[in-house]
């Protein structure tokens, strides 16, 4: 596959959208037996095998890898029919412990960027600590298919394991199954509380996402997609390189929007995905983790790059404190309609989670468990659900930061104007 360079777009403003609904779809079959390892040690290896694990044993399991695939993908289908339907698109998975991961991403040449080929050299570097044998050179500008799978991997794993760690969690916190009630009201499983493996889908073409949402959510998509397969218990996530104007032809921006979408997933399938949390948290925590991998791709923007330093929020938002010009958190709590949400209000909800961050991630950590606590068995309607939910997380604020609304704008805008930059 030819290599698609990164420097189309590399300035800021990545539009990023999320999509998020719930479907029931097809049956529960069982996961098909993972293909056996290849063990030649040879290094004349057949295209198809990861030319950095060479298909090893011992390189694979370093790694932490279960399976290069065919294996269960959702209810109905596996990876084999994933690329049936696509047309024999050349896929690669690959299976870690925490995710189901397919990528059809073309090799990618690292931009002519400070700050990106220092991101890229670091995490290269982790990769090659697992074992010298993987063959990695750390200074490589050139990224094949196989090494941005073996990245994605990495980055899907870190973001797990950094997520647990913020929140206080690990896997002996959840059921190990659906049939396990030692841990009552914390889900059906073991990945922050899903029966299944979070999955991701990094597609070059928008067409062949499109025509899997399709296929198996009902719906085409011309936005990076979530979803909940239901019966299979798991939370997926879907983006193409085409989105957004070619936006996420740019590796950083796309790693961004990768991490955005999984967050949110993290939440939402947190303890069982059983109602959606409120936007301002949700997409608050969303974006402090994007910002904190590369504040220049915020996952929601406008095309503002003719401004220079337009994503720098702070200033922004020391402007607007100073100024008494900003939606009070008791309207704040109350946003519902995320297509109706502007660059603005995105910049208020990071703001408002970047001071609960500071008060400690212990308390964050209570409010998100507080938030998830399991619906009353006899309430199925989403609404009712979100009435609970809305007075429910005013209870939390109190309960886990001491704060009424009031007291929380008076608590961040001191904040703002003491921490955040000027100009």
């Amino acid at each position: 596959m030819t290599s698609r360079r990164s420097a189309g777009r590399l300035g800021p403003g990545v539009r990023g959208v999320i999509v998020c609904a719930v479907a029931v779809l097809g049956l529960l079959i069982p996961a098909p037996a993972a293909l056996a390892l290849q063990k030649d040690p040879s290094l004349d290896f057949p295209p198809e095998v990861d030319p950095y694990t060479r298909g090893k044993t011992e390189l694979v399991e370093a790694l932490g890898y279960l399976s290069f695939g065919p294996f269960f993908w959702a209810e109905g289908h596996n990876t084999t029919d994933v690329e049936t339907l696509l047309g024999k698109i050349p896929f690669l998975w690959v299976e870690t412990a925490h995710f189901r991961i397919g990528s059809n991403l073309p090799d990618y040449e690292v931009a002519q960027n400070k700050i990106e080929r220092e991101k890229i050299k670091e995490e290269l570097k982790r990769l090659r600590k697992v074992s010298s044998k993987l063959k990695i050179k750390t200074s490589t500008r050139h990224i094949d298919r196989w090494l941005r799978l073996h990245l994605y991997a990495l980055r899907l794993e870190e973001l797990y394991e950094t997520f647990c760690a913020d929140f206080g969690v690990s896997e002996t916190d959840f059921p190990t199954g659906p049939s396990d009630e030692t841990k009552p009201g914390m889900g059906q499983g073991p990945y922050l509380g899903q029966q299944g493996k979070f999955l991701v889908l990094l597609m070059a073409g928008k067409s062949g996402l499109s025509r899997y949402t399709e296929r198996y959510m009902e719906q085409p998509t011309n936005y990076p997609m979530r979803w909940y397969f239901k019966i299979t218990g798991c939370m997926f996530y879907g983006i193409s390189e085409e989105f957004f104007i070619g936006d996420f032809e740019n590796d950083t921006a796309l790693h961004c929007n990768v991490t955005s979408g999984v967050v949110l997933n993290f939440l939402n399938g947190y303890r069982g995905y059983e109602f959606n949390l409120p936007l301002w948290w949700q997409l608050g925590i969303a974006s402090w983790y994007v910002r904190n991998l590369d504040e220049r791709y915020p996952v929601f923007g406008v095309n503002t790059y003719d401004l220079r330093d337009w994503y720098r929020w702070q200033p922004r938002i020391r402007g607007r404190v100073r100024n008494d010009y900003y939606p009070a958190m008791e309207k704040v709590l109350g946003w519902k309609d995320r297509l109706a949400l502007k660059e603005e209000h995105h910049m208020m909800m990071w703001s408002r989670v970047d001071y609960l961050m500071t008060l400690g991630k212990d308390k964050v950590a209570a409010y998100q468990r507080a938030l998830t606590e399991p619906m009353p068995k006899d309430i199925y309607d989403w609404d009712k659900k979100a009435e609970i939910l809305e007075e429910r997380q005013v209870q939390a604020l109190e309960a886990c930061f001491g704060l009424t609304p009031e007291a929380f704008d008076e608590g961040w805008a001191e904040y703002v104007l003491k921490e955040y930059e000027k100009k």
